[in-house]
């Protein structure tokens, strides 16, 4: 060969494709890790806009709470001065 050995189809130099493998089986490696760590945070992001969705809920239906709960509280106002 011209000094290139080739790393997948029988090689001059065994410890050069040897050094490539380990380091391709590290980056692999590293890489799954990474993978993994993300799904984690990716379910966790998850859990938390479910968890706010929950909330703006319920954030919404008490607000509509306190419009119904003021406007009653104006009508009866307005009934007071009509009967007294």
């Amino acid at each position: 060969m011209d000094g290139k050995a080739s790393l997948f189809g029988g090689s001059s130099k065994p410890d050069l494709a040897a050094e490539v493998s380990s380091t391709m089986g590290t980056v692999l490696e590293e890489t799954l890790v990474k993978n993994m760590q993300l799904q984690d945070a990716l379910a966790v992001l998850g859990q938390e806009v479910e968890d706010l969705r929950k909330e703006n809920a319920r954030l919404k239906a008490e607000l509509e709470r306190t419009k119904t709960d003021e406007g009653m509280d104006v009508f009866h106002h307005i009934s007071m001065r009509i009967y007294y």
